[in-house]
């Protein structure tokens, strides 16, 4: 598994945690058990945990398709320099360039 695929895993698994904060808020308010407080303090802490934990890993994904972004263009200029480099150098460009 790439770095990518990861990092979109993470991204999932912290909203999955975010969504069970909710609902289990959602639940709590419904059936007013006796450890109201404990029960919303915990959902809150899934909710700051799984939100926290998919925008540090989006942030990581927006960097890495920035960065692949980046070196395919460098890529791109280096082939380009390249082919004007060969065709600078190219015998048979020049025999075309005199003849014409």
């Amino acid at each position: 598994m790439n770095k990518k695929s990861g990092l979109v895993l993470r991204i999932v698994a912290g909203m999955y945690l975010v969504y069970l904060g909710i609902r289990i808020i959602q639940q709590v308010y419904q059936e007013q058990p006796s450890n109201l407080a404990l029960m919303v303090g915990m959902s809150i802490i899934f909710i700051v945990v799984g939100a926290g934990y998919a925008v540090i890993s989006a942030k990581k994904v927006w960097a890495l398709n920035k960065e692949q972004s980046e070196n395919s263009s460098d890529d791109l200029q280096m082939v380009d320099e390249e082919e004007v480099e060969s065709e600078e150098g190219d015998p048979e460009t020049e025999k075309r360039d005199n003849t014409q």
